[in-house]
């Protein structure tokens, strides 16, 4: 799952800036990996930590790999390409969410009877020399009605917005109304008036006050939730169970969270720089273990042992 954030233009920024690329690696329905890219904070392209994240991100953005995201993301990374952190020619095997849902959504929730009956055709029984002159909404007349396609929107729907929220055909629904109607539970925007690209990683120390580390770390929960609600939305329509198991209901609001679970495990292989950090780390919320190995590089294909891809892959 791919999702992408932009700082809004302003007046002394009249062009939106490109600020986050989302990456949720998807291994099943209860097991995801994800990962924030900060490109208005990354290393110069010629260090060795650039290389790296380019050949992972060009491993990500293949073409074996099914990118999932909501809308068209060829629009969404065009933007970002010009980091050159990968080949947005490469991102062919896509798979667009949102008109998936607009599918999925109208085939379980067709037309009312009321609302079909409008566009049946009407059989002249008679010739009449008599005339009639009506006054017609204008509007009638361009109906975007298409029998062939009986399960689209179109614009002289008269179905309750309870079941169909949109009366224009080919009309693109939001991710937070899709939640909504979905899950019954919300999407919190608000968080999104901020500035993406101020630096969320706190290890950046673009913040002075613990506001504004509160704010980034808020920014950060939004931009994992994004990316879940998607996901949730995917297996919810693929597998046809809602996720009850991974959302919670808070009895204040109904927001996506994470469900509660034991303290996060985390492993970290490193070169031999990892060696100064303590094998095992363990707090309330999560545990850290390192595993520092000398000679470690990214790619090495003389000693798969030293080699980061081959460990991950294996």
């Amino acid at each position: 799952m791919i999702d992408t954030e932009s700082d809004k233009p302003t007046r002394h920024h009249p062009h939106s800036i490109p600020a986050l690329i989302q990456i949720q690696a998807i291994h099943d329905e209860h097991w995801t990996t994800s990962i924030i890219i900060e490109v208005q904070h990354l290393p110069y392209t010629s260090t060795s930590l650039f290389n790296s994240i380019r050949q992972l991100c060009r491993m990500i953005f293949s073409p074996l790999n099914k990118l999932m995201t909501w809308g068209d993301l060829v629009n969404k990374l065009h933007p970002f390409e010009q980091f050159n952190f990968f080949d947005i020619s490469q991102v062919t095997n896509t798979f667009n969410l949102q008109d998936y849902f607009a599918r999925q959504w109208n085939t379980a929730h067709p037309h009312t009877a009321d609302c079909v009956a409008r566009h049946q055709p009407i059989i002249e029984e008679s010739i009449s020399d008599d005339f009639l002159v009506c006054l017609v909404n204008s509007a009638d007349l361009d109906d975007e009605f298409d029998p062939t396609h009986p399960i689209d929107d179109y614009n002289t729907c008269i179905c309750p917005s309870e079941i169909r929220p949109y009366k224009t055909k080919n009309a693109l629904w939001s991710l937070q109304k899709a939640v909504q109607f979905t899950f019954n539970l919300t999407l919190d925007k608000s968080i999104t008036l901020n500035t993406w690209s101020c630096g969320l990683d706190l290890y950046l120390h673009t913040w002075r006050l613990d506001t504004e580390k509160r704010t980034r770390q808020a920014l950060i929960y939004y931009a994992i939730s994004d990316l879940f609600a998607s996901t949730y939305l995917y297996f919810h329509f693929h597998t046809c169970s809602a996720p009850s198991d991974n959302l919670t209901y808070p009895s204040s609001i109904n927001n996506i969270q994470h469900k509660s679970h034991a303290p996060a495990m985390f492993f970290i292989i490193t070169d031999s720089h990892g060696k100064y950090f303590p094998p095992i780390i363990q707090t309330p919320s999560y545990k850290l273990i390192t595993n520092s190995i000398s000679g470690l590089q990214w790619v090495n294909t003389y000693n798969t042992k030293l080699c980061t891809r081959s460990l991950l892959l294996s």
